[in-house]
């Protein structure tokens, strides 16, 4: 687990103090709630009640948003999904070759 998200006290923090542990959290509508410590490696995530079924956001999709993210505070700019994927795909990649649906998830996390 990245130190910046350290499970604490039996809660996950980010490394701004934010505790994201079984609080629903909203991105474009949809909601987030934070669960555990994926087995091997990264965060489990569900909808909340009514929400979407658990699923794991992995540690490499989390890596990118970081990266992502170290490329806005250098160049500027807009932390988004489209940065994080122009990062880390090559142009031209399909986007059924694509983890776009967990870069929402992990930019809510970093």
């Amino acid at each position: 687990m990245p130190p910046w998200l350290a499970k604490e006290g039996g809660h996950f923090h980010r490394h701004d103090g934010g505790d994201l542990n079984r609080r629903l959290h909203q991105r474009d509508g949809k909601r987030m709630r934070v669960l555990e410590r994926a087995p091997k490696g990264g965060v489990r995530i569900d909808g909340g009640d009514g929400g979407f079924a658990s699923r794991t956001v992995s540690l490499n999709d989390i890596a990118w948003c970081v990266v992502a993210k170290d490329d806005v505070a250098a160049r500027g700019g807009i932390l988004d999904e489209a940065r994080v994927n122009r990062l880390r795909y090559l142009d031209g990649t399909p986007r059924g070759s694509t983890r776009w649906i967990d870069t929402g998830w992990a930019l809510m996390l970093v």
